[in-house]
């Protein structure tokens, strides 16, 4: 049985496919995982709308965490970090913009 080059191009592609569904399910369906970092949460006035909650994530993120979700209804942000941070780290990047963090609550597995 021989090849020709068209032949090799659709088997290229189609493992290229596969290989891209194996990888790409995997990660899709792989439980988020816990415990690899630090959860805070913190209470941030001044927040009233989805456009002060991408201002707020964007200014967090300048601080290299993991995830950031800013909700404006509850004024709740939450922050998953890849090191220790205080309530200062989180208001000198929130206070140019006009946002004043009230509280920050370091959470740990199993705390709600």
């Amino acid at each position: 049985m021989t090849l020709n080059q068209a032949d090799v191009i659709v088997l290229s592609i189609l493992v290229g496919a596969i290989a891209l569904c194996v990888f790409g399910i995997r990660g899709f369906f792989r439980p988020e995982r816990q415990g690899s970092g630090l959860h805070y949460e913190l209470q941030v006035d001044g927040m009233h709308c989805s456009m002060c909650e991408t201002h707020i994530q964007q200014a967090i993120r300048k601080l290299d965490v993991s995830r950031v979700r800013a909700y404006h209804k509850t004024g709740m942000v939450q922050v998953d970090a890849k090191r220790l941070m205080d309530q200062e780290d989180f208001q000198r990047v929130l206070t140019p913009l006009g946002y004043t963090v009230t509280s920050c609550t370091l959470k740990t597995l199993g705390q709600s």
